[in-house]
This record gives structure tokens, C-alpha cells and sequence, in this order.
């Protein structure tokens, strides 16, 4: 044989074993897959995390409905205008237990 009915037939092969190949595997997969639920048996009940039990993101600043943020406003005789801490926060102490002020 030669020509065209000899390439008809070895696509025609080549096409059979392309579809068998195919249907195969197609079947293990479903075996596979079946025999994995089969063996792990009822699914697991996954544990609820935190962040949604509480539903409060610090990062993102998020509550749930209805709750109101905390209020973050700094006591009247904090603030002097300069935007640092007022001079009880710079005290420290020396080796020999006298206290100073910078």
C-alpha cells in the first residue's frame, strides 16, 4: 500500500489509540476519585476561626453591625500642642535611684 490509503490508515490508528487513551483515562479517574471518598468517610466539620466567631479586624478596622468603635480620644492633660508625650513619660531613672528629668 501506498499514498493516501496508507496514511488513511495509519491515522485512522493513530486516532483509535488517541480515543481509547482518553476514555481510559478518564475512567481511572473516576475510580480514583470514588475510592478517596469511599476512604475518608463523612467529611469533617471545620472549626469556625476566630476571626470570624469575633468579626473584628484591627488591621482593617472592621465590627460587625451594630457595634460602635471604641472611643480613642487621648485625657485634656495630655496633649501640650507639640504632639510628644508629656514629662512624666521622659522620666527614668540612674544607676543610683534618682529620678530625672530630661
Amino acid at each position: 500500500m501506498r499514498g493516501l490509503g496508507a496514511a488513511q490508515i495509519i491515522v485512522t490508528m493513530l486516532l483509535t489509540n488517541f480515543n481509547l487513551r482518553k476514555i481510559a483515562a478518564f475512567i481511572s479517574d473516576k475510580i480514583k476519585a470514588d475510592a478517596k471518598s469511599e476512604s475518608r468517610g463523612e467529611p469533617a466539620v471545620a472549626l469556625v476561626r476566630r476571626r470570624d466567631r469575633e468579626w473584628h479586624n484591627p488591621y482593617t478596622d472592621t465590627y460587625p453591625p451594630g457595634v460602635l468603635r471604641p472611643d480613642k480620644t487621648k485625657p485634656p492633660g495630655s496633649v501640650d500642642g507639640t504632639g510628644s508625650r508629656p514629662a512624666e513619660w521622659w522620666s527614668f531613672s540612674t544607676p543610683c535611684g534618682s529620678a530625672v528629668l530630661v
